[in-house]
């Protein structure tokens, strides 16, 4: 199916068209390894990398590198993992030998991220720290 669901959107046409050429291209192969006498020799194994579903209407996708920006937060950042439904911020760390001379701890730019981000994203997305993770969300870093 390639990227058709994420080019066409996961109900349109082309995605069903897509799906539809896989479908068939399934029914080939299972028709030869059983013309060949293979198929109680083969086993199929189907895989995704992510599955992919509409947004509710009126649902915008957060910039999280925009909103970074925005909230003047980006040099306080050194990595961003993840784009989708989750993603991992990571805040720079102070230098091991500039810490005393340093305008704020590695605890305060977090604190600092969380709280801006949180402020920025109101109503949007939710902003926790990694200890403060609800277990709910099942997510383990």
């Amino acid at each position: 199916m390639g990227k058709a669901a994420q080019q066409w959107g996961p109900n349109s046409e082309g995605t069903k068209r897509a799906l539809a050429k896989i479908d068939e291209n399934l029914s080939t192969l299972i028709h030869r390894l059983n013309q060949t006498d293979m198929l109680p020799h083969v086993n199929i194994v189907i895989t995704g990398d992510h599955g992919i579903t509409r947004r509710p209407q009126g649902d915008k996708q957060i910039e999280i590198g925009k909103v970074l920006r925005d909230s003047q937060l980006l040099r306080d950042v050194s990595m961003i993992v993840g784009s989708g439904a989750y993603s991992m911020i990571h805040p720079k760390d102070d230098p091991i030998e500039s810490l005393t001379d340093a305008p704020t701890s590695n605890n305060d730019r977090h604190v600092r991220i969380v709280k801006k981000l949180g402020e920025a994203l109101m109503g949007q997305a939710d902003v926790y720290r990694r200890e403060e993770i609800p277990k709910y969300l099942h997510w383990k870093v």
